[in-house]
């Protein structure tokens, strides 16, 4: 769609030396000093730029001494490189007239070698030339300046989402990580200067939208910024660009959880605690005397254990009350991951009241 255009009116007003044109019937009528006006309906583009052909249309209203053979439209880049398209004669002498602008011309004119190439607008001046048979010289008019939106133009192949740059080597984001990790969208280097969106129903995204630069690779490249929120899970990253989109999935990971996260042992009885993590863990234990807690074989007191799995954390751990265990007797299991994200368990001793005689 065009955006919403105003008409620029230019009004050339220029004295044209007596000449006779071979074309005209009536040599006389080149002995006249005459004047022409030029007039031309030209969009602007708006802020965002024209996406589509232009369509221009304009008049030329001759005076004595005049007689217009053709006219072309000129598009000048800043480059100075110019690029001519004919005008149709909608009456008699170019009275009125048409020209279209195809957008590809329109964004080769505006994008010139050296300019921001990641610009999503630039500029094209417009002008028109003309040719009198009265006169000889050829003399343009420069008829106003149309804002192109080069993205229009642009294609989008090979978008994919790179894997996120963890701060550890575990493919994961911990819950609730209040530090962002970069992740990358690329594309070929057709896409410089489109617009690129990475959207997550489950992550927090910053921002919402890029441009595609040049990487350094020479491909297109945009970096964007991903945090996980409160709940453990699955994330889904969606890269859109035009008609191209790209998928990842990014894991949220939890505290380990320690089952049963507290438990009364009676002098003699022993409970399995089982730790379970979507990451590698490490536990160790604090313990009065009376407790003894192992895990694969090696004491958890003021020792640590660890299963760095980088797929899933497992550990069991046993914990058993000696048989003269006393009430005073307790231990504090705690496990990390990663991330140093915490879960624990409590182990207390009960000692049964001594049965009375009957």
């Amino acid at each position: 769609m065009i955006p919403r255009a105003y008409t620029k009116f230019l009004i050339l007003s220029a004295a044209l030396s007596v000449g006779c044109g071979e074309n005209l019937l009536d040599e006389s009528a080149c002995d006249a000093e005459g004047e022409v006006q030029v007039v031309a309906n030209l969009p602007s583009g708006g802020t965002k730029g024209v996406s589509t052909k232009v369509e221009v249309t304009g008049t030329i209203l001759n005076g004595p001494g005049v007689a217009v053979r053709s006219i072309e439209l000129v598009l000048t880049a800043a480059d100075k490189s110019t690029t001519v398209f004919p005008v149709s004669k909608d009456s008699d002498n170019f009275k009125t007239w048409s020209a279209e602008l195809p957008l590809e011309a329109l964004v080769d004119a505006a994008d010139v070698e050296g300019d921001d190439e990641t610009a999503l607008t630039k500029l094209v001046s417009v002008s028109a030339q003309y040719d009198d048979a009265c006169d000889s010289e050829r003399s343009p008019v420069e008829l106003g300046r149309i804002r192109v939106d080069r993205e229009a133009l642009l294609t989008v192949e090979m978008l994919q989402i790179s894997q996120p740059e963890f701060d550890t080597s575990t493919t994961a984001l911990p819950v609730g990580g209040a530090d962002f990790v970069d992740v990358e969208v690329t594309a070929d280097a057709n896409a410089i200067g489109a617009t690129v969106r990475l959207e997550s129903d489950e992550l927090d995204v910053e921002p919402d939208a890029l441009r595609f630069s040049r990487s350094a690779s020479g491909g297109a490249s945009a970096k964007f910024k991903i945090a996980s929120r409160d709940e453990a899970g699955t994330g889904l990253l969606t890269a859109s660009s035009k008609d191209e989109t790209a998928t990842r999935l990014v894991r949220v990971v939890g505290a380990p959880t320690v089952s049963p996260s507290s438990w009364a042992l009676e002098p003699g009885e022993r409970v399995q605690l089982s730790v379970r993590s979507d990451v590698g863990i490490r536990c160790s234990a604090i313990a009065t005397d009376g407790l003894e807690i192992t895990a694969n074989g090696t004491t958890l007191i003021f020792n640590e254990v660890s299963n760095p799995t980088d797929s899933v954390g497992r550990l069991d751990i046993l914990v058993r009350a000696e048989d003269d265990a006393d009430a005073d007797s307790s231990a504090t299991i705690n496990c990390s991951d990663v991330f140093g994200q915490r879960g624990s368990s409590t182990i207390l001793v009960s000692v049964p009241e001594p049965m009375g005689r009957g």
